[in-house]
């Protein structure tokens, strides 16, 4: 199978397994939203506005175990587990392209390194979506924090729903806290594992030059239009339009815009180059080859 095969039979396998996660996580907010609209009305109203009440550990405590449950008897568990087997059919597509790449099975040290990386990514993956710490950090407190201002400021009933609506479930705009959260932690570490298996490929085969692939969407960054060749910028590094030498990394990776909306990822090092690429959710791949001698 041709290199541009394999790593369109990569996209394939992440895009599903993104949209099956994502498509699980939206179930989920209904019942959370439904579960905090119960609180909600709980609290004391009068003429549609909330009115000030002792805000005690024993309410506190009652919402956050309260969120918790509903969270993890919603779908999500399931559809985490569902996602996790996509990191080795990832490693098991990286093998085969390698081997097409280099004529070379992937040893034992490389099985072992890949997957001691594969199991610590997944334990963060479940820690961070479904440990406690996590939840209350990123999801729960910020709800809380809703509610007691309209108990504070004896906000009207409907705008806190209205904004409870917002945080939790999105709007068209923009997708509920909670979607982007899992977006984020499940879809970056699924790529940067994917990267993680390529960097370690290059440093066992040796590779010296490195394509950059994957196509351009609406919402692609800038750097990564400099890395598939759209801008001039790499032009004088290129061998040719996407490839890149390996040696290069350094120069590549001081190029690249660091600013406020780049997206770019400060553990970037020529060492993780492949883990990170152009930035947070960058899809692209990194795929490290051996190049002719004259280049």
């Amino acid at each position: 199978m041709a290199l541009k095969d394999d790593i369109n039979k990569k996209d394939k396998i992440i895009d599903k397994a993104e949209k099956r996660l994502l498509d699980g996580i939206k179930s989920s907010e209904k019942a959370i939203f439904n579960k905090i609209l119960g609180i909600l009305r709980k609290l004391s109203q009068k003429e549609g506005r909330l009115q000030k009440e002792t805000i005690n550990n024993k309410f506190l405590n009652s919402l956050t175990k309260k969120v918790l449950e509903v969270i993890r008897k919603s779908t999500l568990q399931k559809k985490i587990d569902e996602f996790l087997p996509n990191f080795e059919k990832i490693d098991k597509l990286n093998s085969d392209i390698y081997k097409g790449i280099t004529g070379a099975e992937f040893t034992k040290k490389i099985r072992n390194e890949i997957g001691v990386y594969r199991r610590i990514t997944i334990e963060n993956i479940i820690d961070n979506l479904l440990g406690e710490q996590a939840l209350k950090a990123n999801y729960i407190t910020p709800i809380r924090d809703i509610l007691f201002k309209g108990v504070a400021l004896k906000s009207k009933v409907k705008d806190i729903e209205k904004e409870l609506s917002a945080f939790v479930k999105g709007t068209e705009k923009r997708d509920g806290r909670f979607l982007r959260y899992v977006k984020q932690i499940a879809m970056d570490s699924i790529n940067q594992h994917d990267g993680a298996t390529n960097d370690i490929a290059r440093d066992a085969y040796q590779l010296d030059g490195f394509v950059y692939a994957g196509s351009l969407i609406e919402t692609s960054r800038g750097n990564c239009e400099h890395l598939t060749g759209k801008t001039s910028l790499f032009e004088d590094l290129e061998v040719k339009k996407g490839t890149y030498r390996v040696e290069d990394i350094p120069r590549i990776i001081r190029r690249l815009d660091k600013g406020k909306n780049s997206g770019w990822n400060p553990a970037t090092t020529p060492e993780t180059f492949a883990q990170y690429r152009g930035g947070y959710s960058c899809r692209h791949q990194i795929i490290y080859v051996p190049l002719p001698k004259k280049d």
